[in-house]
C-alpha cells in the first residue's frame, strides 16, 4: 500500500468523523434552544 494512498484514507475518514460531529453539535445545539424556549418562553 503506496504511503500516499494511506494518507488520503486517513484524511477522508477524518473529513467523515468532523463532519459527523459538526451535525451532532448543531443538533445539540438546535435541541438546547428548543428547551429554553420550552422553558423561559
Amino acid at each position: 500500500m503506496p504511503y500516499w494512498l494511506f494518507l488520503i484514507s486517513v484524511r477522508s475518514t477524518y473529513f467523515r468523523i468532523e463532519e459527523n460531529r459538526g451535525r451532532f453539535f448543531s443538533a445539540l445545539l438546535a435541541f438546547y434552544y428548543a428547551l429554553t424556549e420550552v422553558l423561559f418562553g
